[in-house]
C-alpha cells in the first residue's frame, strides 16, 4: 500500500458529519499543483532572453497575482511583446526547458477524492487564464472533479477581488457561508475572505506564517484529520 492509499484510508475511517460545508473551491497553482515555482522560473527565462535578471525574491512577490499585472510590472524593465505573445513565450519555456513531472500535490489528490466521495461540490478558481487552467487540470487528470472552473480572464477583476470566487459560488449554486476556499497565497486568501467564504491556507513553504495569517485556518497538509475536521465544522 502506497502513502496516498494510506492517507485515503485514514480519511475514510473518520465518521464526521459534513453537513455545513456544501462546497470547496480550490485555487490551482501552488494549492492543487506544484506549479507556481515552475511558472516563476518561466518568467525568469523569458526575461533573461531580454538580458534582464529577475531575482527569486522579486518573483515571489508576484505569486498569486493576475498574469496581466505581472506582465505590466515586468514590462517596466524591458519592452515586452503584447500580453498574449508573452504568455505563449512562457508556455514555450515551460514545455521546452522545465520539467514535465506530475505537478499534482499528493495531499490534494487525497482531499479531492475524499470530498467527492462525501458529495461535497468542488470548483476551481485560478488567477491564470482559462485556457491554461483547463490544460493543466486536464494534463493532471483532475478536471473531472470540478463542477465549475473559472480562469482569471473570465472575470472583469481578478484576485485579490472576490469576483472570481463569487462567480464560482453562483455556478455551484451555493452561498458564500457554505463554502470553504483553499488558497496558498496572500492575494488568493484576500480574494477568498472578501467573498464571504471561510478560507483555508495551505502552507507550501512559499510564504511566511504572517503572510498566511489572514486565513481562517492554516494547514501544512490536506490529507489528515485536521482537514476533515475543518470541512465538517
Amino acid at each position: 500500500m502506497n502513502l496516498m492509499e494510506k492517507h485515503y484510508l485514514k480519511l475514510k475511517k473518520l465518521s464526521l458529519s459534513l453537513g455545513k460545508i456544501k462546497a470547496v473551491v480550490w485555487d490551482c497553482d501552488g494549492t492543487l499543483l506544484d506549479s507556481e515555482a515552475q511558472f516563476a522560473k518561466a518568467w525568469q527565462i523569458v526575461m533573461k532572453n531580454y538580458n534582464v535578471e529577475i531575482s527569486d525574491e522579486r518573483m515571489l512577490g508576484y505569486v498569486g497575482m493576475d498574469d496581466k499585472i505581472v506582465h505590466a510590472e515586468l514590462s517596466k524593465d524591458v519592452n515586452l511583446p503584447d500580453f498574449q505573445t508573452t504568455m505563449n513565450m512562457l508556455h514555450d519555456a515551460i514545455r521546452e526547458k522545465l520539467s514535465h513531472k506530475d505537478l499534482l500535490f499528493k495531499d490534494s489528490a487525497v482531499a479531492l477524492e475524499y470530498l467527492r466521495e462525501n458529495n461535497i461540490k468542488q470548483g476551481c478558481a485560478s488567477a491564470s487564464p482559462e485556457k491554461r487552467l483547463i490544460q493543466v487540470l486536464t494534463d493532471s487528470n483532475i478536471i473531472g472533479y470540478f463542477e465549475s472552473i473559472y480562469g482569471g480572464d473570465m472575470v472583469e477583476n481578478n484576485k485579490p477581488s472576490p469576483e472570481i470566487y463569487l462567480a464560482t459560488f453562483h455556478d455551484l449554486e451555493v452561498e458564500p457561508e457554505d463554502v470553504l476556499v483553499i488558497e496558498d497565497s496572500p492575494y488568493g486568501i484576500e480574494s477568498g475572505k472578501r467573498s464571504g467564504a471561510q478560507v483555508l491556507a495551505i502552507d507550501r513553504g512559499m510564504f511566511s506564517e504572517e503572510h498566511l495569517s489572514y486565513a481562517d485556518y492554516k494547514l501544512d497538509a490536506l490529507d489528515g484529520e485536521s482537514f476533515t475536521s475543518i470541512v465538517s465544522s
